[in-house]
């Protein structure tokens, strides 16, 4: 990936980080020239190895109003660090489920 195109004026919260720290570091992020000084300086955002404002010759959206998930289970494990796990480890784990809801669940 050397090419990450945000459309949003206003700066998506993303759930810890969508990107891992070396794609980010070497990607270049295309926001809207309005929004630029505020992805520089935003969390999860400003990171990227630089952020550019869109131009005319910028890919276009597509038209995608929403992201689902392919996941069948009802919940989904986390440890504290924001790393998916397949089944709860012990100590504290985060599970979130598909209501949106999210609990600490500790095991023995």
């Amino acid at each position: 990936m050397s090419n990450v195109y945000c459309y949003a004026e206003i700066i998506p919260e993303a759930v810890n980080s969508s990107f891992t720290d070396s794609i980010v570091k070497r990607a270049t992020l295309h926001v809207p020239a309005a929004s630029l000084d505020s992805y520089k300086n935003a969390e999860l955002w400003k990171d990227f190895g630089s952020i550019d404002a869109l131009t005319d010759s910028d890919p276009k959206p597509t038209g995608i109003t929403e992201v689902g998930t392919d996941f069948t289970t009802d919940e989904r494990y986390y440890a504290l660090d924001g790393k998916r796990l397949e089944i709860p480890k012990r100590g504290l784990n985060l599970i979130h489920m598909n209501n949106g809801k999210t609990k600490k669940v500790v095991v023995k």
